[in-house]
């Protein structure tokens, strides 16, 4: 009993995610105006691509290593190193797609930012850390809303102090792991990986994050490349509200790699991927209804077009948890090649479809694309997953 109720608070606390989200995106667009919230995505993303790759798949190595009880010292250098870099290309990226420098200094300190808790969440899950982990997403969501509505009051809800804020509630809702990642260290007592078996193990997962960013993010870049900033702020708001979904497939994934870690077969995730089917299911209905009124009380008239497009990002947010899962899944056995042919697959699907659909669908057939190549990757992921474990 007590297990369970555990379990519900650790799924509540992932599931605020999206429930502040649903407070603070109206708050963000109606502040900041189509033309600023468009220039917040493309930072977020630049910055979201850039930490996938900066990290060098370290996150996902030291979970791996730690089952096997390896050191996992030079794994977190060659983290910070990359991160280090990734900073200052986010910044040059930045510029050239014509942010302002000053957004896209923040875009790259984001990158900072954003490294600690992946490696401190990697640490806290081998630990058996599932429950501090969703601890931690829920204080950075309840910090974002707090900080956001306190500026909005004020009236300093600025593109500038928005983004500051998305990255401090992350880096200060880490401090929760602190104690319980470090447990996992104290469970080091392997060998160490050379400095080039760690560049080598890395590199199948950074291949697989890039084509992975490519599926998931392209669509907003190719926006902001294709169509006006206005197009792009309305895309990037309505996207913001349904892939704040994404946080509670965190809980999923997360479940499914701890038990798996602890020696679980694949039988044990079942439960949990058809909790996630039920949930997709339920969100997806309810924004083929509620799109119309929800869209007009959350962003009012002027983001034209937001009712349609939440409707079809409904449906990919759905695509990306699954892929969120089967990635998990893949991770968690060491199917790294597995890993570049799913995210190949989606890379090359969304790269397609962006370039036939957009020119005529707009932003519409930019989510449509995400849906597909999201839902590729899902399927060949659970796939490939079942028939390496029989």
């Amino acid at each position: 009993m007590k297990s369970r109720f555990l379990r519900l608070i650790e799924f509540s606390l992932y599931f605020s995610g999206p429930l502040v989200a649903l407070v603070t995106t109206p708050i963000v667009a109606r502040a900041l105006g189509p033309d600023d919230r468009g220039a917040m995505g493309v930072a977020l993303t630049i910055s979201s691509i850039a930490v996938t790759i900066g990290v060098w798949g370290a996150p996902q190595v030291i979970l791996a290593d730690l089952r096997d009880r390896r050191g996992t010292k030079k794994l977190r250098h060659i983290a910070w190193i990359g991160a280090g870099i990734a900073s200052a290309a986010t910044y040059a990226a930045g510029v050239l797609l014509g942010l302002d420098p000053l957004i896209s200094a923040l875009a790259g300190l984001g990158v900072l930012a954003s490294t600690a808790p992946q490696i401190k969440t990697s640490y806290a899950l081998a630990a058996d850390g599932a429950f501090q982990v969703s601890l931690s997403a829920g204080l950075s969501s309840l910090l974002r809303l707090f900080l956001l509505l306190g500026l909005f009051v004020v009236g300093a809800l600025t593109l500038e102090s928005t983004l500051a804020v998305q990255f401090l509630a992350l880096l200060l809702g880490t401090l929760v792991l602190v104690r319980v990642a470090r447990t996992a260290v104290g469970r080091e007592t392997g060998p160490e990986r050379s400095f080039r078996s760690a560049i080598a193990a890395g590199a199948p997962v950074v291949g697989f994050s890039v084509l992975t960013a490519v599926t998931l993010k392209a669509d907003v870049l190719a926006l902001q490349l294709l169509a006006t900033p206005n197009d792009v702020g309305v895309y990037a708001a309505v996207v913001a509200l349904a892939q704040a979904s994404l946080a509670a497939s965190a809980f999923f994934r997360n479940r499914i790699q701890s038990a798996i870690a602890g020696g679980g077969s694949l039988a044990s995730a079942r439960p949990y991927v058809l909790a996630l089917a039920c949930l997709v299911a339920i969100g997806v209905l309810g924004a083929s209804v509620l799109a119309d009124p929800v869209c007009d009380v959350l962003f009012g008239s002027e983001f034209v077009g937001a009712p349609a497009l939440l409707r079809v990002l409904a449906f990919t947010a759905g695509a990306q948890m699954f892929l969120d899962v089967g990635q998990g899944l893949l991770i968690s056995y060491g199917l790294r090649r597995a890993l570049l042919v799913v995210g190949g697959a989606g890379a090359v699907c969304n790269v397609v479809l962006l370039a036939t659909t957009v020119p005529v669908l707009g932003a519409v057939g930019a989510a449509l694309s995400s849906a597909a190549a999201a839902a590729v990757g899902a399927a060949i992921s659970f796939i490939w997953a079942a028939r390496a474990r029989r």
